[in-house]
């Protein structure tokens, strides 16, 4: 480090702290045998900025690297400004006030904000970023409540950026935010195996509190952002995502996940909408943007109206909302057996013709057997026993109100709906297309693969990191029981394969658990579709476009699929041969056996 004239000195901080004329002066090169940042500032006759370069030393890592540098007094587990608990928040004896996710603590108090260094650097000297952010922490009781928390950062003009640029997501255009993520993936942390004090339930007497069911979660660190890019294809909202690892003033944070903010800000670089004309609701009700005026007619119109009357249904699709969106965002939910059903956020584009809401996927932790069956379904299948079959737990409200999990007023919209016959029977066709593609069991054993193997050479570090042993030398250890059993990699990966095991099972229960719930007697047949010659047409069933023959799907016998010939360019469609011999084009499929064929013939 050189200062620019000789009156000018250079001050410096290894901690993190922001260089001010009392700190350590320089005076020569500085030896580094660990990972440091050092933050320098130049004061004199030609004052600077203060600079920060986090060194990070000894560790190879595939993934990105981010580095946060910020007063150390901000992070500490007791009474850190923005991490810490609060010493309000123990006795005189040092025993922890209260419980999971103390509600009380520094990290729930959502105003608190700081400035800090922000670094990204790309890996393989793929390129670095570096900025001014504010720091706030964010989420709900998985990002608030474990001791890894979920931060989110945000660029404001009076630290020195209107702008984030950089492109976090290769897979997706945008490379300017004004607020990203750093998600400690939720309750798909580590924290789930270690948070709890009770132990894991084997007998189920009288009802006890939910908490008590939330022990020994099987924690993959990529459940929420597996399950939305399975949805992307869709056309539903989902959050780019991407793992990435996190030094804290120079101290190994382990994994996290970059997350889009689901914002008006995300909604105008996405849809190309002005941030005028958008009305963001979270919640029931809440509006993040615009108003929330049409949402709550919406709500009132459908709660107060028959869906079952084909006027009221069609008012509410020209005026209210996007049918195949809601359908899509609810078979989600229902797919990945997620009953934290209340993570609500829809928006609309304002306009004089009227626009309809779109749902938002976000915050699917809880899918994929997060909670040990063996543990989690008995207790719900006693105090909530429609549980096991999502359509039900979606259908039989426990009150009115919006409370966790499947109260009346969380499942309004969704139970209202499918008082009409159109749209149960689009609900069921899509359910059946959904199966075939997007979540077909060999497509998602694959995505989890993928994102497995991207995270996977830093688990060890991460776990070590986040152990028993290493959060209470922090000061985390009061409130926490020690983990049943030590946090290993080993153990990591038997949590990926439970996730494969899911995927491997759900498509076939849940076409039963959909056929137990709308009492369909014919159950499921095998379609099997061809064509004449490939080069000259394809097929649509349903929603789907089927280019590669021979193609083969389960659908529900009591709702037959529909199918469209289309011809390519220069060619004619001739007919329909073997299940069908229509000539129309278009055609409702008959299926009078456990399997159906039928070829579409194209000249």
């Amino acid at each position: 480090m050189i200062p620019p004239r000789k009156e000018d000195f250079i001050h410096y901080t290894m901690d993190g702290s922001e260089p001010l004329r009392g700190s350590t002066p320089y005076s020569g090169p500085i030896e580094l045998t660990e990972t440091t940042v050092i933050r320098a500032v130049v004061l004199g006759a030609s004052n600077s900025y203060p600079v920060t370069h986090t060194y990070v030393m000894g560790n190879h890592h595939s993934l990105p690297v981010m580095a946060l540098a910020a007063d150390p007094e901000h992070f500490e587990f007791t009474d850190g400004y923005l991490y810490g608990f609060g010493d309000h928040m123990f006795t005189s004896r040092g025993n922890i006030i209260g419980s999971f996710p103390y509600s009380k603590s520094h990290a729930w108090k959502r105003d608190r904000e700081i400035e800090a260094s922000f670094e990204f650097h790309e890996p393989n000297e793929g390129g670095t970023s570096r900025m001014n952010v504010g720091v706030k922490i964010f989420g709900g009781w998985g990002s608030r409540g474990y001791p890894q928390k979920s931060m989110a950062l945000f660029a404001r003009s009076e630290y020195g950026y209107g702008k984030i640029r950089h492109r976090f997501f290769p897979d997706r255009a945008v490379n300017s935010f004004e607020s990203i993520v750093l998600r400690n993936s939720g309750n798909d942390n580590q924290s789930t195996w270690l948070t709890y004090p009770r132990p894991p339930i084997h007998e189920f007497s009288a009802p006890v509190s939910h908490g008590s069911y939330f022990v020994n979660g099987n924690f993959t660190m990529f459940r929420d952002a597996m399950m939305q890019s399975l949805m992307a294809e869709t056309g539903l909202d989902t959050q780019g995502y991407r793992p990435a690892v996190l030094y804290l003033n120079g101290d190994y944070w382990g994994i996290y996940n970059i997350r889009e903010k689901f914002t008006e800000h995300y909604l105008e670089s996405t849809h190309n909408v002005s941030v005028n004309e958008i009305d963001l609701i979270e919640g029931y009700g809440k509006a993040n943007t615009g108003s929330a005026t049409t949402y709550s007619q919406m709500r009132s119109f459908i709660g107060g109206n028959s869906m079952a009357n084909r006027s009221n249904y069609q008012a509410v699709q020209n005026r209210y909302l996007d049918i195949d969106n809601f359908i899509d965002y609810h078979l989600a939910v229902i797919y990945g057996q997620n009953f934290d059903i209340g993570n609500i956020k829809c928006w609309r584009r304002r306009s004089s013709r009227g626009g309809q809401f779109r749902w938002m996927l976000y915050d699917q932790d809880y899918s994929f057997s997060l909670w040990k069956p063996d543990v989690y379904l008995p207790a719900m299948r006693r105090d909530y026993s429609d549980y096991d079959n999502m359509f039900d737990f979606y259908t039989n409200p426990r009150g009115s109100g919006t409370g966790w999990p499947n109260s009346g007023g969380r499942t309004l919209l969704f139970r209202k709906m499918l008082e009409n016959d159109q749209f149960k029977e689009s609900l069921i066709q899509r359910c059946a297309d959904l199966l075939n593609t997007l979540l077909e069991s060999d497509r998602v054993v694959a995505r989890i693969d993928l994102m497995a193997d991207a995270i996977r050479p830093e688990m060890e570090r991460h776990l070590t990191r986040w152990s028993w042993a290493d959060i209470r030398a922090r000061g985390f250890g009061i409130p926490h029981k020690q983990e049943d059993e030590p946090l290993t990699v080993a153990h990591w990966e038997r949590n990926v394969e439970s996730m494969r095991e899911f995927s491997r099972t759900r498509p076939d229960k849940l076409r039963r658990d959909l056929i137990d719930h709308f009492e369909l007697p014919g159950g499921t047949a095998t379609v099997t579709i061809t064509t004449s010659d490939s080069s000259k047409g394809t097929v649509q069933i349903n929603t789907i476009e089927v280019t590669e023959t021979p193609w083969s799907g389960q659908y529900f016998q009591d709702f037959p699929p529909t199918l469209t010939a289309l011809p390519k360019a220069g060619a004619i469609f001739v007919g329909w041969f073997g299940a069908s011999t229509s000539t129309e084009a278009t055609i409702q499929l008959p299926i009078s056996a456990r399997t159906t064929s039928v070829t579409a013939m194209f000249e």
